[in-house]
């Protein structure tokens, strides 16, 4: 199992044990100082590659096994039935992957955030390399805008390829991706649901707990208060996306077609009370006023792909 554990606590945290083999991941955006909030993850049990094994039509055919390309900034899956290439969250890196994969044959699973998943698939279209004939992303840690998604599928479309498209819900005190969604409702919210029988929800007063099973079926830990404000809706759970991306900044960046998402990474600053400026790709030519170039923008705000965007303006 993903976790040693000692002691069982309702909505509480899991008393844990290190052993050899463990790989040690904390959580890319949080701002804890909590040395025990981590997750454990081993490579001789992968959960959520099990799950993508039965959500895609290619798995079990006579393929070649798959690379899985991290450009996450944390360690999400270790799988023994994939071949890891790490990005070290390089662009060039990551692109170099897809090439050597579509050259091989072989199918791709990528993990990163939602930008710099955008920033790696475009750039890599922009220089006319080929796509793998079978990509899965699987992304996660912040709300990834319908928008965006267009723009990804967009990319791959250019290049005649497929894409399967899986946004993760998870925390680093429990598992990475307990709530899987693959679709979205009539507002554009993505519609979750537990990735599989080891995974328990409970919303308590619009509040999404979560539990997690081993593989024997005994709890790991129960009703893990995750604070996350959720609904059920036509049987998903649909998590409240302004509390991670303010309505004004949503507006925004759903307005954004193919050209704007061509040439902005998706960060953006309010500058006084009316003015937005918007980062252009490293690869990308500022057109408008108010878009400043790559390293410009990264210089005023200190931001870079390891950073969340900040949505909600707390820095602003």
């Amino acid at each position: 199992m993903a976790h040693d554990v000692l002691n069982i606590k309702q909505g509480g945290k899991m008393n844990k044990e290190l052993s050899k083999g463990d790989i040690i991941s904390y959580s890319s955006g949080t701002t804890s100082t909590d040395y025990d909030s981590y997750r454990t993850i081993k490579s001789n049990f992968d959960p959520f590659v099990s799950f993508i094994k039965k959500q895609v039509d290619w798995w079990d055919q006579p393929q070649k096994t798959p690379i899985l390309v991290n450009a996450y900034p944390a360690t999400i899956i270790n799988s023994k039935d994939t071949i890891l290439v790490d990005s070290y969250l390089n662009q060039k890196t990551a692109s170099r992957a897809l090439a050597m994969a579509a050259a091989k044959e072989r199918p791709v699973i990528l993990v990163a955030q939602s930008l710099f998943a955008a920033d790696i698939i475009h750039y890599h279209l922009q220089t006319g390399q080929k796509f793998p004939q079978h990509m899965v992303l699987i992304t996660g840690g912040y709300y990834m805008p319908f928008s965006l998604e267009k723009f990804i599928r967009e990319c791959i479309n250019r290049a005649e390829r497929k894409i399967n498209v899986f946004h993760c819900y998870g925390l680093a005190e429990v598992e990475m991706g307990c709530l899987v969604a693959d679709s979205r409702d009539g507002h554009g919210n993505p519609r979750y649901y537990e990735r599989d029988n080891l995974i328990e929800t409970k919303i308590e007063n619009g509040i999404l707990r979560i539990s997690l099973k081993n593989q024997p079926g005994d709890y790991v830990l129960k009703e893990y208060d995750t604070g996350d404000k959720a609904q059920i809706i036509d049987e998903h759970i649909i998590l409240n996306r302004y509390d991670r991306i303010c309505y004004e900044v949503l507006t925004i960046l759903e307005s954004w077609d193919w050209k704007e998402w061509s040439r902005r990474t998706g960060y953006i600053k309010k500058i006084g009370h009316l003015n937005y400026v918007f980062q252009v790709r490293s690869h990308g030519v500022s057109e408008y006023t108010g878009e400043l170039p790559y390293y410009q923008f990264s210089d005023l705000t200190g931001n870079t792909f390891l950073s969340k965007p900040d949505w909600l303006g707390k820095a602003w």
